[in-house]
Formats: structure tokens, sequence, C-alpha cells
């Protein structure tokens, strides 16, 4: 405030600053959209290993043929079966014991030589190991002998992973009357009763 000549109070205003205008709004840019998640066992193509991975999951390990110590199924009754299903891309006859120890196919039931069949897909893997797996009649000289088919890798070689238990079964059922009442649900790829002295334990 300032002193006029009469001894009055002038108010003195303070300048009032301009508005400025507000930035302008920039041009929205969408948003990437994300990538869906690609499950663990088939990896991304150009991922470290991820070829090799994915091999994995579309090779189906058929077992239970015959060797030196094994009378099972031959080798080429096996393959003849395997390719019945499409999408058969190659088959390795000696595939090396380390990979198949790897694969644990022998603590998973898997008996005699086995042979590894790549398909072109997962899907034609998958459904390889269900039409295969315990496959009877074959071969016209062993009608009971029962191919073995598991995948490599993947979710599909992690058969304990998906094991269910099942309690307070009649004492008289067998391995058959499981697997026959779970089939209606889908595909199973073994059912196991344990036996104690003529019925179930």
């Amino acid at each position: 405030e300032l002193d006029d000549e009469d001894g009055s109070a002038l108010a003195v205003k303070k300048p009032v600053k301009a508005k400025q205008a507000p930035p302008p709004i920039p041009e929205t840019v969408p948003s990437a959209v994300p990538k869906p998640r690609v499950p663990d066992h088939v990896p991304q193509d150009g991922a470290p290993g991820a070829g090799d991975r994915h091999k994995q999951v579309r090779t189906v390990v058929l077992g239970g043929l015959k060797d030196d110590g094994y009378d099972g199924i031959s080798v080429g009754a096996a393959i003849a079966a395997a390719k019945k299903i499409s999408g058969v891309l190659e088959v390795v006859q000696s595939p090396p014991k380390d990979v198949l120890t790897a694969a644990k196919v022998y603590n998973d039931g898997c008996s005699g030589a086995a042979i590894l069949v790549v398909y072109k897909t997962v899907q034609d893997a998958c459904r390889a190991v269900t039409q295969l797996h315990g496959a009877l009649g074959l071969m016209k000289s062993r009608p009971n002998a029962a191919l073995w088919a598991r995948q490599q890798g993947g979710e599909g070689a992690l058969v304990k992973r998906w094991r269910l238990i099942f309690r307070n079964l009649s004492f008289m059922a067998e391995d058959k009357d499981l697997k026959r009442a779970c089939e209606e649900s889908g595909f199973v790829w073994s059912a196991f009763v344990p036996m104690d002295k003529g019925r179930n334990k």
C-alpha cells in the first residue's frame, strides 16, 4: 500500500500472470498386445535349447519291443503302428541308452527295447500315445503283447504328476475294473490296484 497526498492509502494491485495454455495432449499410442504365455514345456522359437526341448514333446517313445532279453513286439510292427497315425517325421530305431535313461522311461514301466518316433506336432504325439499305449494284437504270433508308449518330454512325460489315488474300493476290484471306470472321463495311461493274497489291499 502507498500513501496518497491526503494521507489516504492507495491499494496497488499485483500484476496477474497470464494463464498458460495447458500442454498439448500427446497422441495416444496403442499399448502393445501382450504375448500369450507359452507353457514351459513348449519353448518359444529362438530360445536357447528351444528346438531340442520342443522336439522332445513331439517325440513318442515306443517300448515293449523285442531284444536279446525280452520277447516283445518287433520293431517293424511298432513302426507300422506308429505310421498309421499321421504326422510321422522321423524314426530313431536305436536311440542312445542315456537318452532313454534321461527320459526315465524304464522308471515308468517300459520293458525291452525302445524306439523314438518324432511327430510333426504335439497334438500328433498325444494322439499317438492315446492310440498306441497298451495296444494289443500288433503281431499275430504274440497277440497279447502290449505296446508301451509315452512322450519323451513335456507334460506327457510326467505321468506320476497326473496320478489319482482312489480309496475305499471293493476288495475284489482289479486293475481292469478301475481302468474301465476311469475311461469314461478320457484316456487312462495306466491303472494299478495293489494286491495281497488274491485281493487288493
